[in-house]
């Protein structure tokens, strides 16, 4: 019903940028080329921008908690626009590579995914694959939630947030990522807890290569 009543929402006032109010789209140029860029990221991750930044949180909290589903496409091509210079020089190194990358969501729980009515991780894989699906298929299969936990943005102490999801994830099809290069994606990594438990989680199934990719760090 929520989702319903967004779709509706949407269709009947006109998209206007979420920074400047500009009509149009829910960013536009002027201001993504504003957003800061993330430093610090861990290793094997790529990050494009500083969660840390309001006009960052604002656009993710709008996907997240406003349901903005709207905002999931261009957040996606950005990503993939980036991923796409990426991609291309780890397949110069690794020219045996099988092809497209499989973009692996971190998946929600039932009851999360329920009560938001979509997972956003989702979302921005659906969009890589829109953007360049012959280099990007979204695998929302691979990887499941087996364990509820507290969303990791609700825990103020470090220490807790990287065991939180410790054993929360389990892996459903192995065989469809062996020896495949593999793209780990969230929306937000502040510890990076969250996607090196994923990665953890698809290791034993030997794919070539993980990437993890998160839209916003900090």
């Amino acid at each position: 019903m929520l989702e319903r009543l967004s779709t509706l929402w949407s269709w009947l006032l006109p998209a206007r940028c979420l920074l400047c109010h500009r009509s149009g789209d829910y960013l536009c140029l002027n201001c993504i080329y504003k957003l800061p860029p993330a430093s610090d990221t861990p290793v094997n991750t790529l990050a494009l921008y500083d969660y840390q930044h309001p006009d960052v949180k604002k656009i993710i909290w709008s996907l997240k908690y406003r349901r903005l589903r709207g905002v999931a496409p261009i957040l996606g091509r950005l990503v993939a626009d980036r991923l796409i210079e990426e991609t291309a020089e780890l397949q110069n190194l690794h020219p045996a590579m099988t092809m497209p990358w499989l973009i692996v969501p971190i998946p929600l729980s039932k009851k999360r995914q329920r009560d938001r009515g979509f997972n956003q991780s989702l979302l921005l894989a659906e969009a890589l694959e829109r953007c360049y699906p012959k280099v990007f298929r979204a695998s929302p299969e691979v990887l499941k939630k087996i364990r509820e936990t507290p969303a990791q943005a609700s825990l103020k102490d470090r220490k807790t947030r990287l065991t939180n999801l410790r054993g929360a994830f389990a892996l459903r099809e192995p065989e469809s990522i062996r020896g495949r290069a593999v793209i780990i994606v969230d929306d937000v990594s502040t510890t990076g807890a969250t996607l090196r438990e994923a990665e953890q989680t698809l290791r034993p199934a030997k794919p070539r290569l993980i990437l993890k990719v998160a839209l916003a760090q900090g």
